[in-house]
């Protein structure tokens, strides 16, 4: 017996929200399922985002993953550039083990201005990762256009006071 190819897009900011909207236009008969992987701190602007976003795309935004800050003491370090855990530990196997073994085809949000490396499995899962953004040429721009022009821009946060405490901490004098 076969299982059906699963189709799934993860949903966390612009650029994986362009995703969705972008290839649920191309192909719009496909069953999607879309994800997001909780940290375990998401401000009530991230939740009500994702409301915004569930209602515009007319599907609900399945919740997937390990609480970030017992990632962080699991591992006993801060993420940083050379202790890269966290996509690793808190999205890629989180989706795997929630995929199982079906396949799926899961449609990643990386444009067609970015030189990065997609989608690379962990552990031989049958995943086909797509990349509609940079299949349709989509830059930089183009997302924020398009995610602006519905009225869905991601919630963004400036700390004042986590500012002003590294400004201090580095002796960064403030004109």
């Amino acid at each position: 017996m076969t299982t059906a190819t699963r189709h799934v897009i993860p949903v966390s900011g612009k650029d994986s929200l362009a995703t969705a909207i972008i290839q649920m236009r191309r192909e719009p008969d496909l069953p999607y399922e879309l994800l997001y992987n909780p940290t375990g701190m998401e401000l009530p602007e991230v939740e009500a985002w994702l409301a915004l976003v569930e209602q515009y795309l007319g599907k609900p935004i399945v919740r997937v993953g390990d609480d970030l800050g017992e990632i962080i003491r699991e591992q006993q370090i801060l993420p940083a550039h050379k202790q890269r855990f966290c996509t690793r530990l808190a999205k890629i196997i989180p989706m795997e083990e929630w995929l199982g073994t079906d396949p799926a085809r899961v449609y990643y949000g990386i444009r067609a201005d970015e030189q990065r490396v997609g989608y690379q499995s962990m552990s031989g899962h049958n995943i086909t990762p797509v990349y509609p953004l940079k299949e349709e040429g989509y830059t930089l721009p183009m997302v924020w256009q398009l995610v602006m022009d519905l009225d869905l821009l991601p919630p963004q946060f400036f700390w004042q006071s986590l500012y002003e405490m590294v400004v201090k901490r580095l002796g960064i004098a403030r004109e």
